[in-house]
């Protein structure tokens, strides 16, 4: 048996099923939408500018993963 990666510490699938259990449950329920086409997005690296406004405005970068769209930018970050 190989021991748990720590990375992944009281995360598991439950057998015969592909809901995840642990702390992944709900992870896409905040997804984030491209404000131009509605597609999906995924984060990317921030640029230095990017770093600095997040002092003041907490925000990630994104792109859309829509290859006719190209839409890149910021979004504020939703603090719970």
């Amino acid at each position: 048996m190989a021991l748990p990666n720590p990375k992944h510490a009281g995360v598991g699938y439950n057998i015969g099923s592909v809901q995840p259990t642990g702390t992944l449950q709900g992870i896409h329920a905040h997804r984030r939408t491209c404000p131009r086409c509605q597609g999906s997005l995924t984060r990317v690296k921030r640029r230095y500018v990017d770093r600095l406004i997040s002092i003041v405005i907490p925000v990630h970068r994104y792109r859309c993963i829509a290859s006719s769209c190209g839409w890149k930018g910021n979004l504020r970050v939703r603090r719970e």
